[in-house]
């Protein structure tokens, strides 16, 4: 099963996965590099501002200077940089992009009081269609931010050249034209970026799910075993929340493969895996650990309910008919979680657990 090709179909609309856990995940995994682009794309906007400001002294009428050095200079540049100085701290991230949303509203309203002090308007009106672009394209919001956000410069500049400014009705509708291409192409293509951006994480999450997976099984692998026991050791040490790890090991399995074939012992080890997968707990961990033996990880349990657990568990495969082979059994060692335990010392001890249920005639299980 493709990750990326069972998450696309699951997209439902053009913001988010319908899975709602795997959009959160998305937002996490893009939002160091948004965090980066938002820092640098404020910074230089305020410079651009800045720039802008100083030809403002020498074109802009003499009664209208003061407010637009208001705005341009101080206002905007001064909001821009802040939010710039906040999004070069990771720590910030949770207010960053409700500020990112406002800054380009704020611009929209500055720059609207300045058009209606203007008696021609018509060059500062470009203002709020690059406004509109720059919200999509550069600002570094995900797509429903930038949406919102767009809308809201939309309305208010519709709302206010309609009421606040002796326009004609063609540079009106010429206005209304241009605003409508600008959001147009602003969307499209901030829709393209995140759709491809999207395509890269679901390309990443399914290489780690590769990686982590083992192909035969579904199973998690044996790379994955050292990350999933540093963290329960790390979770025990801290929390005291016990847990069991027991090596599970086919009987005779060997045979299976020299009767057989090969073909036959992997259908052995897939039905063998679906048959245990029955009986796990969302908190346990299953894998392979390789060949013919897999791993258990048994959460917040104690050496007398590990133990029913894993007889259990026995019994149940003694009793399952596996097709041409018929009947199969498995030894099982467990060990739980000591307190200076590393992934190294708690393998070996239910290892050893192992190697003592196989001396004791197999289909059974050893506990140390």
């Amino acid at each position: 099963m493709l990750i990326k090709e069972d998450c696309f179909l699951s997209n439902s609309n053009f913001f988010n996965f319908k899975d709602k856990k795997l959009s959160i995940k998305y937002h996490e995994w893009s939002k160091e590099a948004r965090r980066q682009q938002i820092s640098v794309v404020m910074f230089l906007t305020a410079t651009l501002y800045i720039i802008a400001s100083q030809i403002e002294r020498f074109i802009a009428p003499v009664d209208v200077l003061p407010l637009m050095i208001t705005i341009h200079l101080i206002l905007i540049p001064s909001m821009l940089l802040f939010i710039s100085f906040l999004a070069y701290n990771k720590k910030n991230s949770l207010y960053i992009s409700i500020l990112v949303i406002l800054a380009p509203i704020v611009a929209t309203i500055g720059n609207m009081l300045v058009v209606s002090q203007l008696e021609y308007p018509v060059t500062y009106l470009t203002a709020d269609y690059l406004t509109i672009f720059w919200v999509f394209a550069v600002s570094g919001l995900r797509l429903l931010h930038a949406t919102i956000s767009a809308v809201i410069i939309f309305c208010i500049s519709v709302f206010c050249i309609y009421n606040m400014t002796s326009i004609n009705s063609y540079i009106f509708i010429m206005h209304l034209f241009w605003m409508f291409a600008s959001f147009s192409f602003g969307f499209v293509g901030a829709y393209l970026l995140e759709k491809s951006n999207k395509d890269t994480f679901l390309t990443h999450e399914e290489l780690i799910h590769i990686s982590r997976t083992d192909s035969l099984t579904g199973l998690q692998n044996r790379s994955r075993l050292n990350e999933i026991l540093e963290e329960k050791i790390e979770r025990f040490k801290r929390y005291s929340t016990q847990f069991a790890v027991a090596i599970v090991d086919i009987d005779f399995f060997k045979d299976v493969n020299d009767t057989y074939g090969h073909q036959v012992g992997d259908q052995v080890l897939v039905e063998m895996a679906d048959v245990i997968k029955e009986d796990i707990r969302m908190t346990d961990e299953f894998i392979r650990f390789g060949g013919e033996e897999f791993i258990l990880i048994y959460e917040e349990v104690s050496s007398d309910e590990a133990v029913d657990i894993v007889q259990k568990l026995c019994l149940k495969i003694e009793s399952h008919n596996f097709g041409v082979v018929k009947k199969k059994t498995i030894s099982i060692g467990f060990t739980l979680c000591h307190e200076d335990d590393t992934v190294v010392s708690i393998l070996k001890r239910a290892d050893e657990a192992l190697y003592k249920a196989k001396e004791n005639g197999r289909n059974c299980v050893e506990f140390l």
